[in-house]
């Protein structure tokens, strides 16, 4: 059976790799441990328009404007016939297609809105995460193997861990949430059981003081340093 690479973390830190094609919207595995919040306050943010548009949620939780408050989900039947036609072509490589749809930031960590900004207010966070229900549901009944990737997140109760507090991308926890939710997903593939198999071991080395881009651009703009986040350095073997 032909395959396209992913290397997948279980979630005892230890189990077998699968190879399979994997379609992502967006997504970067980013090893890191639970953020610590800044706790600061930036009140003119919102007026400045920088390379990521940020706007400051609560508790030290900064959001992207421009990306991370999406509330519509394109579910045409164009669509999910086109995303049918490139499934059906790869199987017939003998190649499965993996789809993963991925929550916004403002949907994951709607807790986390303040509705005394007005950019954040206007954002209907209830509604967004009621489309991209229906989006997700929409893949898989038209046979789109799709990994529900806010079901896994809900599962675990991982909201407020699942992003830094100042980046847009995914904590170590996070990380491997996605990760082992594709890996249950591939297992119940039917042609998983012919795959090879690789046994791999994943353990913390060490640590070091984590600012993103986006927590450097909130540093110029706020005119005070940033308390960095820690991050948790990973080796696999």
């Amino acid at each position: 059976m032909k395959t396209k690479s992913l290397e997948v973390h279980h979630l005892s830190g230890t189990g077998e790799v699968s190879r399979f094609a994997l379609s992502f919207m967006s997504a970067l595995f980013v090893f890191a441990a639970t953020p610590a919040l800044a706790g600061k306050d930036c009140p003119d943010i919102g007026n400045k328009k920088t390379e990521f548009n940020l706007a400051e949620g609560l508790d030290g939780v900064f959001f992207r404007t421009n990306t991370d408050f999406e509330e519509f989900f394109v579910r045409t039947s164009e669509t999910m016939a086109s995303l049918r036609a490139i499934s059906d072509a790869l199987r017939v490589k003998g190649t499965e297609l993996v789809f993963l749809p991925l929550p916004s930031r403002g949907i994951v960590q709607r807790a986390k809105l303040d509705d005394r900004d007005e950019i954040q207010a206007r954002y209907n966070a209830p509604v967004a995460e009621q489309e991209f229900r229906h989006y997700v549901a929409q893949l898989q009944k038209n046979g789109i193997t799709t990994v529900d990737v806010l079901k896994a997140i809900d599962d675990h109760q991982a909201r407020g861990n699942f992003f830094f507090a100042r980046d847009h991308h995914w904590t170590s926890s996070g990380a491997h949430l996605v990760a082992s939710a594709t890996a249950e997903t591939i297992k119940k593939l039917a042609g998983y059981p012919s795959l090879s198999t690789y046994n791999f071991e994943t353990k913390a080395v060490g640590s070091l003081d984590y600012i993103a881009p986006m927590g450097h651009e909130i540093q110029a703009l706020c005119g005070s340093a940033v308390e960095p986040e820690k991050e948790t350095l990973w080796q696999t073997t």
